[in-house]
């Protein structure tokens, strides 16, 4: 039987203000760093959700919109070359004017384009062109992750794609602790869209409804990258991670 869509969202909106303060002058935002072989933070994190099966994935942009909507074009036109190799998702361009309030709106601005009538935003297509997106259906549920997440992986959002009943809600879990990518079902969505704002995302809401939780700590760490320091603890994961 085949399994319900599930649409994809990486929140790429902050200014990563705490990283830039502690950066060398010109780094650029933290969602652009490269690895070694050259793959952005943010190339990695929709390249996973693709991977997993989600299908569209929408990118929250707000700070740093223009340089960061440029690489989401850039990413989407080499997964379009990928295609054969089963990763041929759509990449969306979802924008928040209200970044600078937190994740919160950023969360907010995403599910709302994936889940309202159509689907909102610019869509970045293989031709590096932005074309306005289609109408299209609500996916079964939202699969959400972090663009500044270097250990997340493949294999961690299948699994907490597949645990996840249908029409529920979950998140996964680092040696017990909440991390992503977190899966927001129909249960979920209008809470989230009234309720979430800050920088709290949706863990309020979710402990509320008794969500899933999905250890995933044999897989990842789950951290972030939110200082200099972490990304030279992790450099070298995001372009190897499966």
């Amino acid at each position: 039987m085949t399994r319900a869509r599930h649409a994809g969202l990486v929140l790429a909106g902050g200014s990563g203000s705490r990283f830039a303060r502690e950066a060398p002058a010109g780094a650029g935002p933290k969602t652009l760093l490269r690895d070694e072989s050259g793959r952005s933070l943010l190339a990695h994190a929709v390249e996973t959700l693709a991977g997993a099966g989600c299908d569209p994935v929408a990118v929250v942009v707000g700070a740093h919109a223009e340089a960061v909507t440029a690489e989401v074009k850039a990413v989407a036109a080499r997964m379009t070359v990928r295609a054969g190799d089963g990763v041929d998702a759509r990449v969306v361009v979802v924008p928040c004017p209200d970044w600078a309030e937190g994740m919160g709106a950023s969360l907010r601005a995403g599910l709302a384009a994936l889940v309202g009538e159509s689907l909102g935003g610019d869509s970045a297509t293989g031709s590096g062109e932005v074309a306005e997106a289609p109408d299209r259906e609500a996916p079964a549920a939202v699969v959400v992750t972090l663009a500044d997440l270097p250990g997340q992986a493949v294999a961690v959002a299948r699994r907490v794609i597949e645990s996840v009943p249908a029409g529920g809600s979950g998140r996964a879990t680092f040696g017990g602790r909440p991390g992503h990518p977190v899966v927001l079902g129909p249960d979920v969505w209008g809470d989230v869209l009234a309720r979430v704002g800050g920088d709290v995302g949706a863990r309020e809401v979710l402990r509320a409804r008794g969500a899933t939780t999905v250890e995933c700590g044999d897989l990842a760490e789950g951290g972030d990258v939110d200082r200099p320091a972490d990304l030279a603890r992790t450099q070298r994961e995001w372009g190897t991670r499966e």
